[in-house]
């Protein structure tokens, strides 16, 4: 093992357990009394936080159990084909946040927004009329 790798590793573990932290610190938010701006972002950070740790299992941290048996595993799941895997949670979570970004908009002002274009609000500092108004 390069030092390389020994410290891609070791970072790895230590991101492993920041990300544990927010889940353990963000999951419990989502069931209590929150408004459709603070769901949406839990449910996102939530989300972004377990698929982070999904990937740097798989990635950066299986492989060191065994190098030889996880290049067998890697390939029998499909190797960098796995990935659809780990980027669909995150494409959700995009979703979540920017329709977070929707509730955040002035409750007068959204009706003329939808969730795929509340990134541009506030719409005098864009060049192009995102508004449905």
């Amino acid at each position: 093992m390069t030092f390389l790798q020994l410290a891609s590793f070791i970072s790895a573990i230590m991101v492993v357990g920041g990300f544990v932290t927010i889940l353990r610190g963000y999951a419990p938010l989502f069931f209590g009394s929150i408004d459709s701006f603070g769901r949406n972002i839990v449910l996102a950070v939530v989300i972004i936080s377990a698929t982070c740790v999904s990937r740097l299992f798989f990635w950066d941290i299986l492989q060191f159990s065994d190098a030889e048996k996880w290049v067998s595993f890697r390939d029998a799941v499909g190797g960098n084909g796995v990935n659809l895997f780990f980027n669909a949670p995150l494409l959700i979570s995009i979703y979540l946040l920017l329709k977070a970004r929707l509730f955040a908009i002035p409750e007068d002002e959204r009706v003329h927004w939808r969730w795929y274009t509340a990134w541009m609000h506030p719409e005098k500092t864009c060049f192009i009329k995102w508004s449905r108004k």
